[in-house]
């Protein structure tokens, strides 16, 4: 089955908006993917294997989501502009607008 990819309406290198990053997971349970990965290893080998390896399982976990869902940037957090900022002096605060486009207040 070949998963079609479907570009965001803004940025093309990312795909379709979803409120919760569902279309990403892995529903499988930790048991079964400890398991995948842990081969002959005991609790505290794999462990430490873990600890060890975090940064090279975190870039394969990456690598994996580029190649199913055609996105460079998935894995890095964006945050928007914010659209507002709180500006407070001596005689009292104000909320001035930074970005008509941005989200939320600074």
């Amino acid at each position: 089955m070949e998963i079609m990819k479907v570009p965001d309406n803004f940025n093309n290198d990312f795909p379709a908006r979803m409120s919760d990053g569902r279309f990403m997971m892995d529903f499988r349970t930790n048991c079964m993917l400890n398991t995948l990965r842990k081969e002959n290893m005991s609790a505290w080998e794999y462990r430490t294997h873990l600890i060890n390896n975090a940064e090279k399982i975190m870039e394969e976990t990456n690598q994996k989501n580029e190649g199913l869902y055609g996105c460079q940037e998935c894995h890095r957090t964006v945050l928007p502009s914010p659209n507002a900022k709180q500006v407070c002096n001596e005689s009292g605060c104000e909320i001035v607008e930074v970005d008509p486009s941005g989200l939320g207040l600074e």
